[in-house]
């Protein structure tokens, strides 16, 4: 019964759970187990409402309008950025207070008055900065379940382990430089960052307008169902109809070398959308060193202005972190970001679309790599993780949707994955392809663990 509940979807538990052929006390069972059976190795959970879980199960199973609730019974995770009540919010950091907080934040909220299970909080790097999942406050790093000596991605790191070990079959992250979709893509999911305004900030870090939290799921039927959740609208129809579609294979920035799986990965499935039908073309991309050089810089800027606007003492802060805060500062004086780089990044890309709907990119340019590497000296870092994860910023900058899909496995049995892109109100769009990619290439949901 455990294995059979917890490969699931949400959808399906969702609708198994309204028509009452199915308790969330069952449900919850079944994922708390898992959770006993892999957290040991996987290291996913910050804090688990094991007693509350149980009980919050049992009061959903009495209640007379299960029909009503679009998550009825839904296990979920949530990131360690958004406040569940009852938990600390520590934000992957030494130097946050470890006080409860006293009640949801907006989005958990949602999702709670939508029949959702909170599970509890999982890991993140420290404020979110990093594409890994390690920080010194939660103790051992996250591994990926696809291979527990590689890393999982970050920063929604523990949201994407927790899916992809059958832990919680949704979970809630957040992305301002690619924190969703880069761990949703080095384990095999979903992963959705919405434009800017489709779902309310919240307790989201503010980043200068980068940030935004979105689903991760194993499906593409998920990541709408929780969109539609959170964003508080009605769930879009994910019916395929013919795109113009452009790829580009390129890193956007120069000096960047993307794996050939990966660009074959895109390349094949651009091909798999031109034979269902979608006029695909083949373009250079967007690729400019200002810009590049800008988010280095925001980047930077976001860690100085978070350690300001929480009143955090720098000295507790990890050392990598440290350094980050100290450049970040000198960027503030100088030239705090502003309006005029998302001007351009927008350009740019505005460009790309004056010719088509979507562009579809490799969603990496490398392997996920031990968490380890990304903790050596400042410089050494920071070119490691922009050579990892080249293509995911520039979305942020310009405030447009992304999302990455799945797409085969590498000669390591590594998930593989494409990131579609498009202009402001595109989600739609983007699920309808993604479901077409879904449809054409079917992937394996769960990590073999």
């Amino acid at each position: 019964m455990t294995d059979d509940l917890t490969r699931k979807s949400a959808v399906d538990i969702a609708a198994r759970v309204q028509r009452r052929e199915l308790s969330p006390v069952d449900v919850a069972a079944a994922f708390l187990r898992r959770i006993d059976e892999v957290e040991p190795r996987v290291n996913a959970f910050v804090a688990l409402r094991r007693a509350e879980v149980e009980r919050e199960a049992a009061a959903l199973a009495a209640r007379d309008d299960l029909a009503g609730l679009p998550l009825a019974g839904v296990p979920i995770a949530i990131k360690d950025t958004f406040r569940v009540a009852g938990l600390p919010r520590r934000l992957g950091s030494r130097a946050t207070p470890d006080e409860a907080s006293t009640e949801d934040g907006e989005l958990v909220a949602r999702v709670r008055r939508a029949g959702a299970l909170v599970l509890g909080l999982t890991t993140m790097p420290e404020l979110a900065l990093w594409p890994h999942g390690a920080a010194d406050v939660y103790g051992k790093s996250t591994a990926n379940p696809w291979d527990l000596t590689r890393g999982p991605g970050g920063s929604s790191a523990g949201s994407a382990a927790a899916v992809a070990a059958r832990m919680a079959p949704i979970a809630i992250g957040s992305d301002g430089l690619g924190s969703i979709r880069i761990p949703a893509a080095c384990c095999g999911l979903v992963g959705l960052k919405p434009g800017e305004g489709v779902i309310p900030a919240g307790d989201v870090h503010p980043w200068f307008g980068h940030s935004e939290a979105g689903p991760v799921a194993t499906t593409v039927g998920d990541a709408a169902l929780l969109l539609s959740v959170l964003s508080g609208a009605p769930p879009h129809r994910l019916e395929p109809r013919p795109l113009r579609i452009a790829v580009a294979v390129r890193a956007p920035s120069p000096g960047i070398r993307v794996h050939r799986e990966f660009r074959r990965a895109a390349m094949d499935a651009a091909a798999r959308l031109a034979e269902a039908g979608h006029s695909v073309s083949i373009i250079a991309g967007p690729r400019s060193l200002p810009i590049a050089l800008a988010l280095l810089r925001r980047w930077c800027a976001f860690a100085a202005d978070d350690v300001a606007r929480l009143d955090l003492d720098a000295d507790r802060l990890e050392p990598l972190t440290r350094i980050h805060v100290r450049r970040g500062r000198r960027v503030l004086r100088r030239r705090p970001p502003d309006d005029a780089d998302v001007a351009r990044m927008r350009a740019v890309l505005d460009e790309v679309f004056a010719g088509c709907d979507l562009l579809l990119q490799p969603a990496l340019a490398q392997l996920p790599p031990p968490t380890a590497s990304f903790r050596s000296g400042w410089l050494r870092s920071i070119l490691r993780m922009t050579g990892f994860t080249p293509f995911t910023p520039a979305w942020n900058l310009a405030r447009y949707p992304a999302m990455a899909v799945p797409y085969g496995s590498s000669a390591k049995g590594l998930p593989l994955a494409v990131m579609l892109g498009g202009p402001p109100g595109s989600e739609p769009r983007m699920l309808s392809v993604a479901r077409h990619i879904e449809t054409m290439a079917p992937w394996p949901r769960h990590a073999p663990l």
